[in-house]
């Protein structure tokens, strides 16, 4: 309700884009999911040439996740993995709607840990995790995003999807990225040791 007073009354207001998106958010939260969809892409059309139109929309991707967040509470597995999903849609339809936005490598990095960490499955997280480091290496957390394909690669070598020796090669390729090319980021201390500890166990082989 509050939402759609700005809109009845403060039709020029600069925080019109924000009160449409908190619509979305709020039939998301009220399970209004049949709207979600048209009312998107109604708020691309209107708001086409607004620069707040990708974050907008980046984060109605948030409502999803809250929702997820909730079911795992009550134990729901089933709707907490169908709302990452949607989730992920949201990213998804950032990274195609505005590909060369400033907030492209933000929705590879949203999508990739709801790939890798919430629903298992690493390789797509490895490819989300890579995409933000090939298409916005100055993006903030660019440096996790590589320390976690490392990590990811691990995953897929401890559970026997990827062979030992394959995986080693690939997860020390990336984690070397991390400390040659962000030395001085959170990670690159954890990526050495891990590089360390591949060449000890390689040593000793």
């Amino acid at each position: 309700q509050l939402y759609q007073y700005i809109l009845d009354n403060y039709p020029d207001s600069e925080y019109l884009i924000w009160a449409k998106a908190g619509i979305i958010q709020s039939d998301i939260a009220l399970d209004n999911d049949p709207n979600v969809a048209e009312e998107l892409d109604e708020l691309i059309s209107e708001f086409a040439f607004n620069p707040d139109l990708p974050d907008a929309i980046l984060e109605t991707g948030l409502a999803y996740y809250t929702k997820a967040r909730y079911r795992a509470l009550e134990g729901d597995n089933e709707s907490e993995k169908a709302f990452y999903r949607d989730a992920i849609s949201i990213y998804e339809k950032v990274i195609a709607e505005f590909g060369g936005s400033d907030f492209t490598g933000s929705a590879y990095f949203r999508a990739g840990v709801l790939y890798a960490q919430e629903l298992g499955e690493y390789q797509k997280g490895i490819d989300y995790f890579q995409a933000v480091v090939d298409y916005q290496p100055d993006y903030a957390f660019a440096c996790a995003a590589q320390y976690l394909v490392g990590k990811y690669y691990e995953k897929l070598r401890d559970t026997g999807v990827i062979e030992r020796l394959e995986a080693n090669v690939m997860i020390k390729e990336a984690y070397q990225a991390v400390v040659e090319n962000w030395p001085d980021c959170d990670w690159a201390n954890s990526a050495q040791l891990k590089l360390d500890r591949i060449a000890f166990e390689e040593a000793n082989q």
